[in-house]
């Protein structure tokens, strides 16, 4: 792009960072973002978050951790920083990380979502806490005066399954069922 004199701007570079992150390529991202600091454009928030999600995919949760405590430095990250990461360290097994990450959303008040809280319901399934999983889902939405939506249930349900918990999983798939909601995650 450059070589044929497109300007450079932080969305366009943001695009660009987002390919490679996708499939965890962070040596191009990090020559990408020197070249956004040679072009005299600014990383924003989509930036820091995107390259977090490098680091995600490529299994490098302490660097993505490092990179959320230098964020905080400079601007206050969004949900989506947290979810990353959370979600990153639930796919890796980095259950110690993602205990810091929610620590980390509670003390900066970040309110979660239900994205946050189907990633919590997977992360207590794997690890084998099917109580806490339950516990989360009745206590977060009422906190934080959100709704589940199917696709926690649908999350619960798999928690249910991976602690051999059937008929746990029955009640909510039939509570799903009921609702009307179609489980679309």
């Amino acid at each position: 792009m450059r070589e044929e004199n497109i300007p450079m701007s932080t969305v366009i570079y943001n695009i660009v960072i987002d390919a490679q992150a996708r499939v965890g390529a962070m040596q191009e991202i990090s020559e990408l973002v020197a070249a956004m600091a040679g072009d005299g454009v600014a990383p924003d928030n989509i930036t820091h978050s995107t390259v977090v999600k490098g680091y995600c995919t490529n299994g490098d949760l302490d660097r993505a951790f490092e990179l959320l405590r230098n964020m905080q430095m400079d601007c206050v990250p969004t949900d989506s920083v947290y979810n990353t990461i959370l979600d990153g360290c639930t796919r890796h097994n980095r259950f110690d990380l993602a205990d810091l990450v929610l620590e980390e959303m509670e003390r900066n008040k970040v309110t979660p979502t239900n994205f946050t809280l189907g990633t919590l319901v997977n992360m207590y399934g794997r690890r084998g806490q099917l109580e806490l999983a339950f516990r989360s889902v009745e206590e977060i939405p009422r906190k934080h005066g959100f709704a589940l939506d199917s696709r926690v249930k649908a999350s619960l349900i798999c928690a249910c399954l991976k602690s051999r918990a059937v008929d746990r999983a029955l009640e909510v798939f039939e509570e799903l069922r009921q609702s009307g909601e179609v489980a679309d995650g």
